[in-house]
């Protein structure tokens, strides 16, 4: 199909040359559009690919390429005709933006799913987060704010919603202890345990420090999302506008390296661990950084 892209009637059936790549495709000119035509503007060229591709979709709702396939390639032929112009128009490396997609794709669902490695696995014990952790995250029935222990001692302080209109964000450590257990990271409970990464100072400082922990923030992003569809209870994968803000958030932090499918998980985990506690408002949250899990437990 990209070569028939570049051949008109008479050359249709030339004997068939590989392009191999989108490359190319693209270091190739079609009549007009690649060579003279510089005043084709932009926007008239994507309305021209939008409109060939709903032209597809107008005879695929129809059923007509059921018994044609040659009609089918026709309009893909078309399509890519319609996006090599766009390409060259908008200076798009379609080469370029094929490997980022399949990135993406990739990251969002890959074959085979591999946590990254944990971040502190090669730091002394005492630096490392503990493997298996037990928290205590309980509502006080008076003052309506939230304690967290682990090991019958308090970590951090009590937490309230911080807002006008109670919406239980005072909960939300539970979403820093999800991101310790799927992403092995969280800058917020490093700090808490005090197990910073000491040994390495610049580490200490650039991945355990203040301004990680405003990083790690995200979550609050995320949560004014989740409150507006019930908290992600009847989803089971997040829109790809959500998790696509994530690697600008984090560039530059360890974190980085964690695929998307890793961080739907803990946000989703996450969320399914705090609508637990909205309900009995306490319970024990169990943290696995071995098996990468996240579960609950009833508190009497």
């Amino acid at each position: 199909m990209a070569e028939k892209s570049f051949r008109d009637l008479k050359t249709w059936d030339k004997k068939k040359v590989s392009l191999g790549t989108f490359r190319g495709i693209q270091t190739k000119k079609i009549g007009k559009v690649g060579a003279g035509n510089a005043t084709c503007d932009f926007e008239a060229a994507l309305i021209s690919l939008a409109g060939k591709v709903g032209l597809l979709l107008h005879d695929l709702d129809f059923e007509k390429f059921a018994k044609n396939r040659y009609a089918l390639s026709a309009h893909l032929v078309e399509i890519f005709r319609a996006l090599i112009e766009a390409a060259n128009i908008a200076d798009v490396n379609l080469a370029e933006a094929a490997i980022s997609n399949l990135e993406k794709t990739n990251s969002r669902w890959p074959k085979h799913k591999r946590y990254a490695p944990l971040f502190d696995e090669n730091y002394p014990r005492e630096e490392q987060f503990p493997r298996r952790m037990a928290f205590h995250l309980i509502e006080d029935p008076k003052s309506k704010k939230v304690i967290m222990k682990l090991n019958g001692v308090k970590i951090g302080n009590p937490l309230t919603d911080n807002r006008m209109v109670d919406d239980d964000y005072r909960f939300h450590d539970v979403f820093h202890l999800a991101s310790m257990a799927i992403l092995g990271w969280s800058p917020t409970i490093r700090a808490l345990l005090k197990v910073k990464r000491k040994t390495n100072p610049k580490v200490d400082d650039a991945e355990d420090g203040f301004r990680a922990i405003l990083i790690e923030g995200i979550s609050t992003l995320i949560f004014q999302r989740a409150a507006r569809l019930d908290y992600f209870e009847s989803i089971d994968s997040l829109d790809y506008p959500l998790l696509k803000l994530i690697p600008g958030f984090v560039h530059g932090y360890e974190v980085e390296k964690c695929p998307l499918w890793q961080w739907e998980k803990a946000i989703l985990d996450g969320f399914a661990i705090f609508r637990k506690l909205r309900l009995h408002r306490r319970g024990i949250v169990i943290v696995d950084l071995k098996k990468r899990s996240i579960s609950f437990k009833e508190l009497p």
